[in-house]
């Protein structure tokens, strides 16, 4: 783990304890915990859950018991429990403060995501299926005693995504596969199919896809009010997320599909195309912006006049979410940039890239504040101050990612 000065780059202090590749971090939601999740030796095994605190970096516990690599782990919304989903086909949820486990046996197959209830009080995990090809599986459990209240078929292929709404009563979840993916809505308490997307088989014009994982249904968000559903199949679709029903269906995808992002207000809709980031009314499907950019990712500003791309030219771009007027165009990086993130209070930007680095810009001149390598997924804290990447050589990083004070 190393721990860095956000503003000068400084190497505060540096702690290694993964064995393996770390392939999820997670801060808890008073930001004081860092859970992190290792692949194990050779990336097959057994996977170990860490918990560190996260303004020293100290580590406080390590849970083993996996015996197949972990691959994410999640904090309970009230911080007193992580849960881990691995290639062994269970679901583990550990006390975040003494490590006792609770098992969720997870089917058969390898459980690829995890997602708590905005209570905390259930947790639904996604499984990939046999030999990790589908049809995929979505399982409810009491995140108290592990007990199974649901399992959820219907996917025929590997399920790669799970998000409760914001009020806990649906649960949405998704699949990708080369050959088409689909997105779902269920009844978080009974576990009805409210509704499903049809199936879209990937449509390829020219060029290359995703210099990762090519999913061709790789996005699925609640709007902020949890009363609309968006999903990129093919075309972007809006549901009300309540009843099913379709409500807009517009854009068409001129490659692999890529991702949503509602505004933080919930009024506009962007989507990356392969070609063009685009932006919607979301409640009309009224084009309000067409910009010509190969983006994998884009994030809106927290007051929502910004956007910002991650893009296959390796270079990160800012917007006004209004205008479409090119604010900064950052360059940097040596490889396609494959996220993007806002920092809570708007004035940083974290980016991670295929050339395995992450780099923090100033959101307004796009000055570059920091840069790390051996990177592959980065999160901010929810309050800001810190920032976690996880990487290929067993180590977790924490910056202090605090601003400094404004001058007079």
């Amino acid at each position: 783990m190393k721990v860095w000065d956000a503003q000068t780059g400084q190497e505060i202090y540096t702690i290694k304890g993964h064995t393996g590749s770390v392939h999820g971090v997670a801060f808890s939601p008073d930001g004081n915990l860092l859970a992190s999740g290792d692949t194990g030796p050779n990336g097959r095994g057994p996977g170990q859950v860490k918990v560190w605190d996260a303004q020293t970096g100290q580590e406080l516990f390590t849970h083993k018991g996996h015996t197949g690599p972990v691959y994410g782990v999640a904090f309970s919304p009230d911080g007193k429990h992580v849960a881990s989903a691995a290639g062994d086909s269970t679901v583990r949820v550990w006390d975040a403060q003494s490590g006792n486990p609770l098992i969720l046996k997870g089917g058969t197959s390898s459980v690829a995501t995890v997602a708590f209830s905005p209570d905390g009080k259930r947790l639904a995990s996604g499984n990939t299926g046999p030999n990790g090809q589908g049809p995929g599986q979505v399982m409810v459990w009491d995140a108290q005693t592990g007990q199974e209240l649901l399992t959820l078929k219907g996917h025929v292929n590997s399920v790669t995504g799970v998000a409760f709404s914001p009020d806990g009563k649906r649960l949405a979840s998704s699949d990708v596969h080369f050959r088409g993916g689909e997105v779902k809505v269920w009844d978080a308490q009974t576990g009805q199919q409210l509704f499903s997307s049809s199936k879209v088989v990937p449509r390829f014009s020219g060029g290359v896809g995703p210099p990762l994982n090519v999913q061709t249904l790789s996005n699925v968000a609640f709007s902020p009010d949890g009363k609309r559903l968006a999903g990129a199949v093919g075309q972007v679709k809006l549901w009300d997320a309540r009843t099913g029903q379709e409500l807009l269906a517009f854009g068409q995808a001129f490659g692999p599909d890529g991702m949503v992002a509602f505004s933080p207000d919930g009024k506009r809709l962007a989507w990356t195309s392969y070609a063009y980031v685009k932006l919607w009314d979301a409640q009309t499907g009224q084009e309000l912006l067409s910009i010509e950019a190969r983006a994998y990712s884009v994030a809106f500003s927290p007051d929502g006049k910004r956007l910002a791309g991650a893009l296959a030219d390796k270079t990160v771009k800012v917007w006004d979410a209004q205008t479409s007027q090119e604010l900064l165009s950052i360059k940097g990086h040596t490889n396609s940039v494959g996220g993007v993130a806002f920092s809570p209070d708007g004035k940083r930007l974290a980016s991670v890239s295929w050339d395995k680095t992450v780099k923090v810009w100033d959101a307004q001149t796009g000055q570059e504040l920091l840069s790390v390598q051996g990177v592959e997924s980065v999160a901010f804290s929810p309050d800001g101050h810190r920032l976690a990447s996880g990487g290929g050589d067993g180590t977790v990083k924490i910056w202090d990612a605090t601003p400094l004070p404004e001058k007079p």
